[in-house]
């Protein structure tokens, strides 16, 4: 038998869950009149229904060296 429940009764942990429109408004405020870095932003500002300035946003997913068109060969040698 498994107890699903407080072990003491009427003792229930605080709700922690914040709604939608909090976590929006909270990450509204923490990117205001900063750059976001990341890749693939514009999904991640579409779900949460937020606009940032093109100029403020530095996206990995466009940045070429990242879609393999660069090549990059690091050299261990000077460790040996």
């Amino acid at each position: 038998m498994v107890r699903h429940g407080p072990l003491i009764e009427g003792q229930h942990s605080p709700n922690l869950a914040k709604s939608f429109v909090e976590v929006q408004s909270l990450v509204s405020a923490l990117l205001k009149d900063r750059y976001l870095v990341g890749h693939a932003l514009s999904n991640d500002l579409s779900a949460l229904l937020l606009g940032h300035p093109w100029k403020n946003i530095r996206d990995t997913q466009g940045f070429q060296a990242f879609k393999g068109e660069f090549v990059v060969v690091l050299s261990f040698d000077c460790l040996l």
